[in-house]
């Protein structure tokens, strides 16, 4: 059915407002005359008719979409470490292609260096990925923090979840014969994640992002 000014759309997934009133908020004034006025799901506006759906037809659809999108680079992210934790990422396997580059570099190197440069980039690696893992938890669960509220707890449990994947990483690596579970690896892995996140709350996570509109 057609109105003046828009179109009653019963039942639909559409996001997105008239362009007539797609910026427009509560009590704003309008060509026609009048104050527009938000209602769950869509706006009357008394000079030019529109309906949209109640948000009970939509908000659920939208609230999923908006956690999956939240959670996917968790999950594989998780599922890139996990991998990493197995032998295709052993000490042995990263060396054959670490050492070669390492004595293209400088021919003369020695194997002490090479293998003190080959044990500080695999626990950097450590901090890197783990660093990544922390602000990506962090944004998943800030999204349940969004009505202005401090972020401290999210970065708190992100921590701790952060804290307890490294641990179960390396109880995984206990079982890959040539891999092995260190407690060192968990500190290091502990401190990436309070890195990720510092860095993170100083770039401006400390601030919410404001609800829509």
């Amino acid at each position: 059915m057609r109105f003046p000014g828009g179109s009653f759309l019963p039942k639909t997934l559409s996001k997105r407002r008239p362009p007539h009133i797609r910026s427009m908020k509560s009590g704003s004034k309008t060509s026609g005359g009048g104050n527009s006025v938000f209602i769950s799901g869509g706006e009357i506006n008394p000079g030019h008719w529109v309906c949209q759906t109640p948000s009970a037809d939509y908000t659920p659809g939208l609230r999923f979409s908006a956690v999956f999108k939240s959670w996917l680079p968790v999950l594989l992210w998780m599922a890139l470490m996990f991998t990493a934790s197995t032998d295709l990422l052993s000490a042995e396997h990263t060396s054959r292609f670490l050492v070669p580059f390492l004595r293209w570099l400088k021919p003369d190197i020695s194997w002490e260096t090479m293998m003190q440069i080959h044990f500080l980039v695999r626990k950097g690696a450590h901090l890197i990925e783990y660093a990544i893992l922390a602000v990506l938890l962090w944004r998943a669960f800030r999204f349940r923090h969004t009505s202005g509220r401090s972020l401290g707890p999210s970065a708190a449990l992100a921590l701790a979840v952060t804290i307890c994947f490294a641990a179960s990483d390396e109880y995984h690596q206990s079982f890959v014969p040539s891999r092995g579970a260190s407690s060192s690896d968990v500190m290091i892995d502990s401190c990436g994640a309070v890195l990720g996140l510092a860095l993170r709350w100083g770039i401006g996570g400390r601030k919410p992002k404001s609800a829509a509109p």
